[in-house]
């Protein structure tokens, strides 16, 4: 028995017509719609238009994709996406294991369906709009949330925890109690900088090889830095507006030879005060560290940004850890500083080698 309604008319295009009195419902076959695949796009005629037979009056449009190969593909696709999660991993990260019916009921709250769960693997459909969902961790942090990490439990760590403290915990702290007490701000500048700050203003030569920056993004950026001083600077130029005194320190990270080590420089912006207030300064921070026998002794002209006869090298036990002095004005004025500044540069390094951690 034929299963095509006996009350429809039907075009060669695959068209048919229901008519209802001076009413006609139009549509369009099976096998059309199969052929079309999703549709994208509908448009049909105004109310009142007039049509005549056999006269196009709308448009039905679907993406449709034929490869290389003979094989078709409708976009855009709304099928769900399935996704492998592995039993292991979730259970793992979660701290215990869910029963399928509760990843069922969790993934269903985040949009998506549970297809099977086995020992190695959870299958998961997800929706195909969901592009953050790129690795396994995705998935479960959408179960997590799903299920509610309230209800998650608590659990104790299997294995121990014990930190292992730096070796120079005790001094970067003493260091920082120190400059503090010295009046000093912390500040933090970037680990990126150029030749002509890190050498060319600061008339230092560069220790070991110097590492660069394949594709820098400005000529300001083209290195890492192996000199803090250079960052002090900068950013006291861009305070050179406000009020004076302005003490501030760094105490951070450079590279040099491509290896990491620990700087410490601090920099004193005022009107009053040389060579003996910055050497004061020196002794003070010394005596905070419990350098017990240290020696202070001139450094030769043009070493570094001093000005030359106001500066002086630090040897602790015979290590030399740094220098001072007064900044010269030269040097100042290629970042717009007119006021008398001084300061210091230390290598935490040397300063562990020197000064035993009496902790």
């Amino acid at each position: 028995m034929s299963q095509t309604p006996s009350d429809l008319k039907y075009t060669r295009e695959h068209e048919w017509i229901r008519l209802d009195g001076n009413q006609a419902e139009i549509g369009i076959t099976f096998h059309a719609q199969k052929s079309l695949g999703d549709i994208v796009y509908v448009e049909l005629p105004s109310v009142g238009d007039e049509l005549e037979a056999g006269e196009e009056f709308g448009t039905i449009e679907s993406v449709k994709i034929t490869a290389c190969d003979g094989s078709v593909e409708h976009l855009p696709n709304g099928d769900a996406i399935t996704h492998k999660l592995s039993t292991k991993l979730l259970d793992g990260l979660l701290g215990g294991k869910l029963e399928e019916s509760q990843i069922s009921t969790a993934i269903n709250r985040m949009g998506g369906m549970l297809i099977s769960k086995d020992e190695e693997n959870v299958t998961l459909a997800m929706p195909r709009w969901r592009f953050d969902i790129l690795h396994q961790v995705d998935l479960l942090e959408d179960i997590a949330i799903g299920h509610g990490y309230e209800n998650l439990g608590t659990d104790v760590a299997k294995s121990p925890m014990t930190a292992i403290p730096r070796s120079d915990n005790h001094v970067l702290r003493r260091i920082r109690n120190s400059m503090q007490g010295l009046g000093m701000m912390q500040i933090q500048s970037l680990t990126l900088s150029n030749d002509h700050d890190q050498f060319t203003l600061m008339r230092w030569d560069n220790v070991g090889e110097v590492t660069r920056i394949t594709n820098p993004i400005t000529i300001d950026h083209t290195l890492l830095r192996q000199y803090l001083t250079p960052g002090l600077l900068r950013l006291l130029s861009s305070n050179r507006h406000h009020d004076l005194p302005q003490s501030v320190y760094e105490l951070g990270t450079v590279v040099r030879d491509h290896h990491n080590s620990t700087r410490l420089a601090f920099l004193v912006a005022q009107r009053s005060g040389g060579f003996a207030a910055i050497r004061g300064k020196i002794q003070a921070f010394l005596r905070d560290l419990g350098a017990k026998n240290h020696e202070i002794s001139p450094l030769p002209d043009n070493d570094g940004p001093w000005l030359a006869g106001r500066a002086a090298k630090v040897c602790v036990n015979g290590i030399h850890i740094g220098c001072f002095g007064e900044i010269d004005p030269n040097v100042a004025e290629q970042f717009e500083l007119k006021v008398p500044l001084n300061g210091a540069e230390f290598s935490v390094d040397q300063i562990l080698l020197a000064i035993p951690d009496p902790v």
